[in-house]
């Protein structure tokens, strides 16, 4: 429970907060009031679900509209030049999830890829029906990794042996505290291409 407690925690990244006042300031000092109001109801929608809920496992319809407010959020701090195209399977909405998972797949592809690209680029989000289990998965048009890094970057998570992508480690090792052997997590990237991440998890109603 405490270092459940303690992953979720790591998700609460006071930078998005700090560059996310600045910028509903910047509105409001432009008198652009309404894009304000908007802005300020979305971070509060989003430290409700995060912070509020006390919930581990929530439904996958959740979990998404807490990424999608995320993802708006993001867009309008980066001037919209991030695009985002969202394939969501509605079919398997009710089904349960352990929270913030996405938000974090997002963030990583933001800040480690279209970040250290020019910050201009396109996040696909997937949620889709794979038979007895959900395949999730968020692919950018960032920066991308050299086989080697990303070889790195797995054998480090899977042992716990660096924290350097924070958001990344936290949802692996959720993942294996809430599913043990019966989930998938991996990733494919190609420097200047981009890269995708996937989770595959268990159908739990």
């Amino acid at each position: 429970a405490n270092a459940e407690r303690r992953a979720l925690q790591a998700q609460i990244n006071p930078h998005f907060l700090y560059n996310t006042l600045d910028t509903i300031t910047y509105m409001v000092m432009g008198n652009k009031t309404s894009e304000a109001v908007n802005m300020i109801n979305s971070l509060s929608n989003l430290f409700r679900f995060g912070i509020g809920k006390q919930e581990i496992m929530v439904a996958i319809g959740e979990e998404i509209q807490y990424a999608r407010t995320y993802a708006e959020i993001m867009s309008v701090r980066y001037s919209n030049n991030i695009t985002f195209n969202w394939n969501v399977d509605k079919s398997i909405l009710h089904y349960k999830t352990i929270k913030l998972i996405l938000q974090p797949l997002i963030e990583n592809s933001i800040y480690h890829g279209i970040k250290q690209k020019g910050g201009k680029g396109i996040i696909n989000v997937s949620c889709i029906d794979n038979k007895d289990s959900i395949l999730i998965s968020v692919n950018d048009d960032g920066l991308g990794m050299c086989s080697n890094e990303l070889t790195e970057l797995k054998n480090n998570l899977v042992n716990k042996s660096s924290r350097s992508k924070i958001g990344l480690y936290n949802v692996f090792s959720r993942l294996c505290l809430h599913f043990g052997d019966r989930f998938v997590f991996d990733m494919e990237s190609e420097y200047g291409v981009g890269t995708t991440v996937y989770i595959n998890i268990p159908k739990i109603e």
